[in-house]
């Protein structure tokens, strides 16, 4: 199966939300880009709920009637949902010892940020985000193999671990979609952040090591 990281769903809704005119990458272009995704265990359930991409869309259109759209084909920056959605995913990622943030935790952080649009267009679709957010998670806790949870170094915490690993990934995708938006003041933030991300896990391992 194919995982999708977090990464490739932000460039799937970046076209999304070129393709409706918006200004900024909204939560609802984030649920759209998901749809697309059919083979992702969390997407399966919410398309068995019968939520799929062209519902979903058609709800986007309608919250849109009477605005202009136009195509501009550029990178777009996040919104003020989509940062929350980002670190409550990481969050997620945490909790279910992942090595890295997919799919499947963003649509559980979409169910878990009630005030995003996205969370607001699947109530529409007569969801229980709470009911849909448990499926998913017992979902996950029976199919994830420990493969794919994060390895665990003699010495190093597991929990820090994973804490620094996933904000470095999290910061790196924030970098891409700065990079894509041309705001460069962005990207050397996010960079900044980056780097003392990676130091602060290095130092945290050479601590261990010299124990």
């Amino acid at each position: 199966m194919i995982v999708y990281g977090l990464l490739d769903v932000l460039k799937k809704g970046n076209q999304e939300a070129n393709l409706f005119g918006a200004s900024q990458l909204g939560t609802e272009h984030l649920l759209l880009a998901l749809l697309t995704l059919p083979t992702v265990p969390s997407v399966a359930i919410l398309n068995k709920l019968q939520v799929n991409y062209e519902s979903i869309k058609v709800l986007v259109a309608n919250e849109l009637k009477g605005k202009s759209a136009e195509c501009n084909q550029r990178g777009l920056l996040l919104d003020e949902h989509t940062e929350h959605v980002l670190k409550l995913a990481q969050k997620e990622a945490e909790d279910l010892e992942s090595a890295s943030i997919n799919a499947d935790h963003l649509v559980l952080a979409i169910c878990g940020e009630r005030k995003c649009t996205a969370a607001k267009l699947l109530e529409k679709m007569d969801l229980d985000l709470s009911k849909v957010s448990a499926l998913i998670r017992e979902y996950l806790s029976k199919a994830i193999k420990p493969s794919n949870k994060l390895s665990q170094p003699a010495k190093l915490s597991r929990s820090e671990e994973s804490r620094l690993r996933l904000e470095i990934q999290g910061w790196m995708a924030r970098i891409v979609m700065a990079q894509q938006a041309g705001r460069l003041d962005l990207v050397e933030q996010a960079t900044e952040k980056r780097t003392l991300l990676e130091e602060e896990l290095r130092l945290l391992g050479q601590q261990d090591d010299d124990k």
